[in-house]
């Protein structure tokens, strides 16, 4: 009895052994197989990508010859016929178009001469500054004294509400404005030239009597523009020279205390 026990129990230790590696061998055999799967998988995935970036190449080929066609075509029929209709009403409604165009500049002529008309009146431009004195007289003027009432004028009417002490951005301002309306000036002035040159002024219903004057408003600006441009190189100079200035020991302290 002990001797088919210990049979018995060998022979289920060999069955279990081998039902062991056949498992193993088993797993070993899916592992192995699957790679071949996987790579094929991504060969169809890179076919499938590959015949679809195919046929979007195609289709875009195709889509830029038609564009191209249909553009040639434009070009050849369209335009032409276009341009023919044009030429037709253009000859059909000349008179027309043509009495159209000259009321359109008569209006636009008219409409500058009234705005520089108006542009002289204004009170708030610097080319009526000392409108009391006349050219001649505001030349023979002190350049100080001007000069000074010049920058008070401009503190005054430019002056920062939110920063009263402020004494640059008045002259930023002042530059851009006496610029802006020099320019205005000159245009109309330009404007006014023309038009007496080919006498126009006798066709246009605008009072153009003050229009004489610009070239005197013109003279004023630019001379109040000079004013402060030489004061402006002036006051730099003086800067630039004080700051390079070697200073004393007691303007050191002084500077040091803030006092």
């Amino acid at each position: 009895m002990p001797v088919l026990a210990i049979a018995k129990d060998f022979n289920m230790f060999v069955l279990f052994v081998v039902s062991l590696l056949t498992l193993s061998f088993v797993c070993n055999s899916a592992i192995e197989t699957t790679p071949h799967v996987t790579v094929n998988i991504n060969n169809n995935l890179n076919s499938t990508n590959s015949n679809q970036n195919s046929n979007r190449s195609e289709i875009t080929t195709i889509e830029i010859d038609t564009a191209t066609r249909r553009f040639k075509t434009f070009l050849e029929t369209d335009v032409p016929q276009h341009c023919a209709q044009l030429r037709s009403h253009f000859l059909q409604y000349k008179y027309h178009l043509c009495g159209i165009a000259l009321a359109s500049a008569y209006g636009i002529l008219c409409y500058h001469l009234h705005r520089a008309t108006q542009f002289i009146k204004y009170k708030t431009v610097w080319s009526v500054w000392h409108q009391e004195l006349t050219m001649q007289e505001l030349l023979a003027c002190d350049l100080e004294k001007l000069t000074q009432e010049l920058l008070i004028a401009i503190q005054m009417r430019y002056s920062n509400e939110n920063n009263p002490t402020d004494f640059i951005l008045p002259l930023v301002e002042f530059s851009a404005a006496i610029q802006k309306e020099l320019d205005t000036l000159n245009f109309y002035e330009c404007i006014y030239r023309q038009c007496k040159k080919y006498y126009l002024i006798k066709i246009v219903l605008i009072r153009t009597q003050p229009l004489e004057q610009l070239p005197e408003y013109i003279e004023r600006t630019t001379y109040i523009q000079t004013l402060f441009k030489n004061w402006a190189a002036h006051h730099n100079l003086a800067c630039q020279m004080q700051c390079h200035q070697p200073q004393s020991i007691t303007q050191k302290i002084r500077g040091f205390l803030g006092i």
